[in-house]
């Protein structure tokens, strides 16, 4: 986890002289899909699945009002509502990389509000 943890501060770095709002990075395990993780304290998840079929996103408290900006390969106005402790966000990492699971830790949604 450690050298994950460096490669995505080194990404983190790297992006932000370039990418205006939060950069994302996509995790992909072969054949069954991809997570996406936005590099800083706001974290968003989201999961996408391999044949494009299954789309879901991280839920943290419903009640948050605002919307922050995040760049998944394009920029996208995200509802605060998706936000996840960064820790939480790295720990599902570990279940995704280590396992190819979505952690039951986060709570997950497929409705985009």
């Amino acid at each position: 986890m450690n050298s994950l943890m460096a490669k995505l501060q080194e990404i983190k770095f790297k992006a932000s002289n370039i990418i205006k709002g939060i950069f994302s990075v996509d995790i992909v395990v072969e054949d069954i899909g991809r997570l996406s993780v936005g590099l800083d304290e706001k974290s968003i998840l989201t999961y996408t699945s391999a044949d494009f079929e299954e789309s879901l996103t991280s839920l943290g408290d419903e009640f948050e009002q605002g919307e922050t900006m995040y760049y998944f390969g394009y920029y996208s106005l995200m509802s605060n509502k998706y936000i996840i402790p960064f820790e939480d966000a790295l720990n599902a990492l570990d279940d995704w990389i280590d396992r190819g699971i979505l952690s039951k830790n986060i709570k997950w949604t497929d409705q985009l509000f």
